[in-house]
């Protein structure tokens, strides 16, 4: 009985071991589906007002033209207040290894107005991920310029 014991805990042990190795899925499109979907929520919780379940997908490293975490947040405190809806549109999404930029135009659009913006050219600041061995995470560019 305690050789069979020990059996079963050394093959657990090796299970979880092989699994904590298993970096993300097998799909090929696993990255780019994943920000995708994070696009999506991203415009859930714009359209709800919802800061925190909008800032959760920001890395706690982000930096942006010099913003860090706190600083972005406030800006988009600021186009939440201005706007209502929020469309991400013609969104392309380029994965190289642990880092990923998203092309995409954004719409922001209030009763008065509608504004398009090609990303990352003007903004950029939610256009760059990285992958920190669990999920993807919007990184800015992690440039002060």
């Amino acid at each position: 009985m305690n050789r069979i014991l020990r059996y079963a805990v050394f093959l657990i042990l090796v299970l979880v071991m092989l699994s904590a190795g298993c970096r993300k899925t097998t799909s090929p499109y696993y990255d780019e589906d994943r920000i995708d979907h994070i696009l999506y929520n991203l415009k859930r919780a714009f359209s709800d007002h919802d800061i925190d379940a909008f800032m959760q997908y920001f890395h706690y490293d982000y930096l942006h033209k010099g913003q860090t975490r706190w600083l972005i947040e406030q800006v988009w405190l600021n186009r939440m207040g201005e706007y209502l809806l929020i469309d991400f549109q013609d969104i392309e999404i380029v994965v190289d290894g642990d880092e990923a930029i998203v092309y995409f135009t954004m719409k922001l659009q209030n009763q008065q107005e509608t504004v398009y913006t090609l990303e990352p050219e003007t903004n950029g600041d939610i256009s760059y991920f990285i992958y920190d061995g669990y999920d993807w995470y919007i990184s800015g560019n992690q440039r002060y310029y």
